[in-house]
């Protein structure tokens, strides 16, 4: 009994450490944090100032965004030296699975079971969600967005007012922090 506890604390122990490890080695490649600050700074005041093309901003700036976003990734990986190829699957299936889920929501508006005002709020809870996933398995560099993507959730839902604008503004500010205190280009 004392020898399967030891065995699963030394893999716990194990996980810890290699977790702390990529953590040290690989910052966030500070081009995707900026680029997806620039994107939300755009793309979440639409909802205020031009609630018609968030739907045509979106279904072009998501999708780009993630495809700039592997490329950029990579790119930071060589760059540094930190090529590998499983924690770049990791990310990759990450983000992947966020495009499907917005995807879905949106399927669900053009079906007319969600209304256009939900559906924003919805794929906010969604961001708010793997972002908090992402800085707890991948890089905890991005809670401060997870954690302001959440409460802009409650916001957008219970204030009225350009709460999309000063959400778009506050997520872009704590990308670019991310950016410059947790991103950058590191040699091995």
């Amino acid at each position: 009994m004392n020898s399967d506890r030891a065995h699963a604390a030394g893999e716990d122990l194990e996980y810890v450490r290699k977790a702390l490890a990529r953590e040290a080695r690989a910052p966030f490649p500070r081009p995707i944090a900026l680029l997806w600050a620039a994107i939300a700074l755009v793309g979440f005041p639409l909802f205020d100032v031009a609630p018609s093309a968030v739907p045509v901003y979106w279904t072009f700036a998501g999708p780009l965004g993630f495809a700039l976003s592997l490329w950029l990734g990579r790119r930071a990986a060589r760059a540094a030296g930190l090529e590998d190829r499983a924690e770049a699957a990791r990310w990759s299936r990450h983000w992947l699975g966020l495009l499907i889920a917005i995807a879905l929501v949106v399927v669900a508006s053009i079906a007319g079971k969600l209304g256009w005002q939900t559906t924003g709020s919805t794929i906010l809870l969604l961001l708010a969600a793997f972002y908090f996933t992402a800085g707890i398995h991948l890089h905890r560099g991005l809670l401060p967005a997870a954690a302001l993507l959440g409460a802009g959730y409650l916001v957008v839902l219970f204030l009225d007012g350009r709460t999309w604008t000063w959400l778009g503004v506050a997520v872009a500010a704590a990308l670019g922090a991310t950016a410059w205190l947790g991103g950058g280009e590191r040699r091995a």
